[in-house]
């Protein structure tokens, strides 16, 4: 006699008993008043946690350092308007290079002539 077929269907019987128990499970484990104790406080939490950082970033912005980080703020958007940042910038970057080349030059010479 062939048991394939009975343990076949047995073993599919129990696979869909195990999803089914594990749905049940995970719902009851979701609808538990413990899971929702624990999503109310995370939510109160993040509530507040926001609530303190708005009223940290409103005394910051009020505060004397706030004021004069914005206004220099404000006064670096007017040198980047007015082309000033960038000409700075291009000057800067311009002695740079031109020292780099220059201490390459020197290098390469006294290299040259030390050999």
């Amino acid at each position: 006699m062939d048991d394939t077929p009975r343990h076949e269907s047995e073993l599919s019987e129990e696979f869909r008993k195990l999803g089914s128990n594990l749905k049940d499970a995970l719902e009851a484990a979701w609808n538990s008043p413990d899971r929702q104790r624990l999503e109310q406080e995370i939510k109160t939490g993040l509530r507040q946690a926001a609530e303190a950082l708005a009223d940290l970033a409103e005394e910051a912005v009020e505060s004397e350092t706030g004021k004069k980080l914005r206004t220099e703020v404000e006064a670096l958007g007017d040198r980047v308007k007015s082309g000033e940042l960038e000409t700075k910038i291009r000057k800067d970057v311009l002695d740079a290079l031109q020292k780099l080349n220059s201490e390459l030059e020197r290098a390469r010479r006294h290299d040259y002539s030390g050999r």
